[in-house]
This record gives structure tokens, C-alpha cells and sequence, in this order.
């Protein structure tokens, strides 16, 4: 938002002839707004970064994005809700989702995502790590999970700010 409203304003005015700028907001309290009108960039990239902290958002965590497409809706849905339950179970991990992907209908394919966010990950992590297969109790070997249709998944991982 800072930067857009920034560049944006630059173009109000030149060299001697001086632009004025108005905008419309809902929101005038918000932190970019304020930062932008006080020209305190600092300000805002100091406030931005307290908000990602306690938000736990990148830089301080990281997050992994996982999509799954299918054509049958029904199966993918329920591939991404197993998936959300089989997440390492940790104070420091949180698992959103699943939702429908911003696109969730893309080339014959229902689209469902899931975000995890951790504080740090190895650079090595895979879907595996994030999601182990269900064990077979009795051969002591990854359960497949049953299916009637095939659905595909991918691992996106955001390692910087957003």
C-alpha cells in the first residue's frame, strides 16, 4: 500500500510545478496512510515489521504453501482436510486451511490450498517433512491413501517478506 500511494503521489508534481494529492479512505488511521502524509518512511517499515512480528508473518516466519488439484472437488476437499490433520502438531506450527485456491477451478482442476507457518524451516523441507504418511500399524510402512481419481499437490515455500 506505502509503496503504491508513494509512487502514485510522486507523479502529482514536478520540478517547480506542485501537485496536490487526495485520497479517499474508509481507513484514514491506517499506519501507511499516516506514513505517507508525515513522509516518514521509516515509520511505516518500523511499524510494518512490528505487525509481521506479532503476526508471525515473513521475516520472522516462513510459510509453505500447499495446493492440491483434482477433478473430482469432493476428493481433493477431503485429500486437503486429511492433510491438515496429519501436520506436525507443534506450538510453533499452525496450519490454515484448507480453502478453495484463488483460483480454485484452473484447466479441469478443483484447487484447495493450505498455509503452514513456522518459525524457521530447513532449506531441505519437503512436503514429506511438513506431512508424513499415515504408517500401516501392522508393516510398519506408509499408508496410501485410498482414491478413486488421482489428485497432485505442490509445495511452495516463502522464505522473505510477502
Amino acid at each position: 500500500t506505502y509503496q503504491i500511494l508513494h509512487q502514485v503521489a510522486g507523479r502529482a508534481g514536478r520540478e517547480e510545478n506542485l501537485g496536490k494529492v487526495l485520497v479517499q479512505t474508509y481507513m484514514p488511521e491506517n499506519s501507511a496512510l499516516k506514513a505517507l502524509v508525515a513522509h516518514d518512511r521509516d515509520a511505516f517499515l518500523a511499524n510494518e515489521m512490528e505487525q509481521r512480528k506479532l503476526f508471525k508473518m515473513p521475516p520472522y516466519y516462513r510459510l509453505a504453501t500447499v495446493t492440491l488439484s483434482g477433478k473430482l472437488e469432493k476428493m481433493v476437499k477431503q485429500r486437503a482436510e486429511d492433510l491438515a490433520r496429519m501436520a506436525p502438531q507443534s506450538k510453533d506450527i499452525d496450519v490454515l486451511g484448507p480453502a478453495p485456491a484463488q483460483m480454485s477451478y484452473l484447466k479441469n482442476q478443483y484447487r484447495y490450498r493450505l498455509i503452514v507457518r513456522m518459525p524457521s524451516a530447513p532449506l531441505r523441507m519437503t512436503a514429506r517433512l511438513l506431512f508424513p504418511p499415515p504408517m500401516n500399524s501392522t508393516t510398519q510402512r506408509p499408508r496410501r491413501f485410498a482414491s478413486a481419481g488421482r489428485v497432485k499437490s505442490c509445495v511452495v515455500v516463502r522464505w522473505g517478506a510477502s
